[in-house]
């Protein structure tokens, strides 16, 4: 995500920095996400990727931030959530979105469709 953002000359400007968070203890100890949100709802869900980007906001000072957290495949799915399946959150000072997508492809256009996807929404919500 932060790579598609910062090839843009200029990003500087609006980007202030990113956090990577694949693992749980990372969303837990620097994001904040909450132990019983995970543990409720799994790692891979809406209330997860909303308390991702709530505090990637808080912790970079922020006035927005994106989110997403998902299985990406090749593997790791399950038949409740399935490979593809990538719940993605924005956030900003004045709205707060948050939304489930499954994705058909490869691993990386997976990757790629949703960074797409949830660009696209921010920006119209900025507008």
């Amino acid at each position: 995500m932060a790579a598609s953002i910062t090839t843009t000359p200029g990003a500087s400007r609006y980007f202030v920095g990113g956090i990577v968070a694949y693992s749980n203890k990372i969303k837990t100890s620097v994001l904040g996400v909450s132990d019983n949100v995970i543990a409720l709802n799994g790692v891979v869900s809406e209330n997860v990727a909303l308390e991702m980007a709530r505090g990637a906001q808080k912790v970079l000072g922020s006035d927005c931030a994106i989110a997403t957290t998902g299985v990406a495949g090749p593997d790791g799915g399950t038949d409740e959530t399935p490979v593809g399946t990538v719940c993605l959150a924005v956030v900003g000072p004045e709205f707060e979105e948050v939304w489930t997508s499954t994705l058909n492809g490869s691993r990386e256009e997976v990757v790629r469709k949703s960074i797409k996807e949830v660009l696209e929404r921010f920006i119209f919500l900025l507008d």
